[in-house]
């Protein structure tokens, strides 16, 4: 996968029969390398009912996610996947906090 300076690239392993449930941006992009899972994409109103749409990846599989939310993954067999997500104002304050914890844990180290 490119390097693109917009997108947060992060790896998941997952265990069979494990469960992750993320909040995702809209746009975020997910590639199976390994294994097979049950994706289930954000919930959305139709017809005045909420509906969720699950999909199953296996390995070389890539799907986009089109609206923001909470995505539940699944493992059905030992799993490792690739999301790259859109920078978020979120994602750079995360990514800011765990510079700061590490950088109090190096000093209070020393």
């Amino acid at each position: 996968m490119p390097h693109d300076h917009r997108l947060e690239t992060r790896t998941l392993i997952l265990r069979a029969g494990g469960t992750r449930l993320l909040h995702v941006g809209a746009g975020s992009r997910w590639t199976l390398l390994r294994g097979s899972v049950r994706l289930a994409e954000p919930p959305r109103w139709l017809a005045e009912r909420m509906v969720s749409h699950a999909l199953r990846l296996d390995a070389g599989h890539r799907h986009t996610i089109a609206e923001p939310g909470w995505v539940t993954l699944e493992a059905l067999t030992d799993t490792t996947l690739i999301c790259a997500a859109p920078v978020t104002l979120a994602s750079r304050l995360r990514a800011a906090w765990r510079m700061i914890r590490s950088r109090r844990a190096t000093r209070l180290a020393a």
